[in-house]
């Protein structure tokens, strides 16, 4: 699918407030106590975590925006990032950004299936 935007993450600014509102890490490392294909084909663990924070931070910077949505909660997108020295590995980061708050907030992230 072609490129349609980088809108809302074109600010580097719009993610740190994002990340700085985290309230703890704990949300990422049940991610990955789930998702054992983080550990598979990017070496990924618990003791590592804050590499996958690292990943979605530029993910959601570098990432191509491929498809936005409207719902009842606000606006949603799907990015997309080939990380770099991973033989292809793509990161699928899906986003909101609500109505009511107007920054963006991480619904879900994972690998997406090899080519």
């Amino acid at each position: 699918m072609g490129h349609l935007s980088y809108a809302p993450f074109s600010s580097k600014n719009s993610i740190r407030l994002f990340f700085t509102q985290i309230q703890s890490l704990y949300t990422f490392l049940l991610l990955l106590s789930v998702n054992q294909v983080f550990e598979s084909r990017l070496g990924i663990t618990i003791q590592n975590a804050d590499r996958l924070v690292e990943l979605i931070q530029v993910a959601a910077v570098e990432g191509e925006v491929v498809q936005e949505s409207n719902t009842r909660f606000g606006k949603e997108y799907k990015v997309d990032w080939e990380i770099p020295n991973t033989g292809g590995a793509e990161l699928r980061t899906i986003w909101e950004v609500s109505i009511e708050s107007g920054y963006p907030r991480l619904i879900s992230a994972f690998l997406k299936r090899e080519k």
